[in-house]
């Protein structure tokens, strides 16, 4: 009677957490919330000095890469489709593979272990002050989300006063979506220009000159390049015209003495361990110049 009854209590509160869930419109598959609570839980376990970003990047190997996986609801159902909370650990890419991993090292620092603590994490990042409010409250642009971060005391983004080589600027110029609003599918959608005010007045705010480690120096040895941690957000700079931020990953120090990013590739169509350097990676990429740094606080 005792266990029937605890079963029963269990099954009440997983279908009340479940119910919480789905009121704050939050779209996700079982086993995403359960995949998550597991990591949760194992990375509550893990003995301090561990390198969470690459502890909960690691488990992500081998997923695919999947483009546009946040955009599923003005893809599926263009004309009456709304801006919400998307949870999905199936398929990733480089921006959902990077907040998923950060989510879950932030939920995971502040002690707690469920789906809703890791949704509420992730709404802080993906969303202007973290409050969901259209399609024009995600942070669509990398600057925007690092402004975000660091207001909400998520993130530290690092610059000339970590380490003189930051050398290189770059003064943003950012109009890429309302310049290319085909490439969208809430933009090219029936009413989707409804959004572009809102998306250029974002643009518009991103106006500093961002300092970035150029691709040239990427080659230095672990004690020359001190002030890229294991874990580290790398954000790859692009010159593509108003662009900030063309690709992001983990840094990742490899067995070379070399520095390498953990990443979910379009080229390798997966979450991979890059066996190129950064540096070589960057060198193959005609518009890619250097990166910035941020660090998960």
């Amino acid at each position: 009677m005792h266990t029937n009854f605890l079963y029963s209590l269990l099954a009440i509160m997983m279908l009340a957490s479940i119910n919480q869930i789905k009121a704050q419109k939050i779209i996700f598959q079982p086993s995403d919330s359960v995949k998550i609570e597991q990591l949760l839980q194992e990375g509550i376990r893990q003995p301090k000095g561990t390198c969470l970003p690459l502890f909960f990047g690691r488990h992500f190997l081998g997923l695919p890469y999947v483009a546009q996986t946040l955009e599923v609801n003005y893809i599926q159902n263009p004309q009456e489709a709304t801006e919400q909370l998307i949870i999905n650990t199936r398929e990733l890419d480089c921006t959902t593979f990077v907040e998923t991993v950060c989510a879950l090292v932030r939920t995971t620092r502040q002690g707690k272990t469920t789906f809703t603590d890791y949704c509420r994490n992730i709404r802080q990042m993906r969303y202007l002050g973290g409050k969901l409010n259209g399609y024009a409250s995600r942070n669509h642009y990398y600057s925007t989300w690092i402004d975000n971060a660091e207001a909400l005391g998520i993130a530290r983004e690092l610059g000339p006063k970590d380490s003189p080589l930051f050398s290189a600027t770059k003064k943003q110029v950012i109009n890429f979506m309302t310049t290319n609003p085909d490439y969208y599918p809430a933009l090219r959608a029936p009413g989707g220009n409804r959004f572009l005010p809102d998306i250029r007045k974002a643009e518009q705010a991103i106006t500093r000159t961002e300092h970035y480690i150029p691709t040239s120096s990427l080659g230095k040895s672990r004690t020359q390049l001190s002030c890229v941690h294991d874990g580290d957000i790398v954000a790859l700079v692009t010159d593509k015209a108003g662009l900030d931020v063309a690709h992001l990953g983990f840094a990742l120090w490899g067995k070379d003495g070399k520095l390498h990013f953990m990443h979910a590739s379009s080229l390798r169509h997966k979450v991979v361990e890059e066996p190129l350097t950064l540096q070589q990676y960057q060198q193959r990429q005609k518009t890619q110049r250097g990166i910035r740094v941020i660090r998960i606080l």
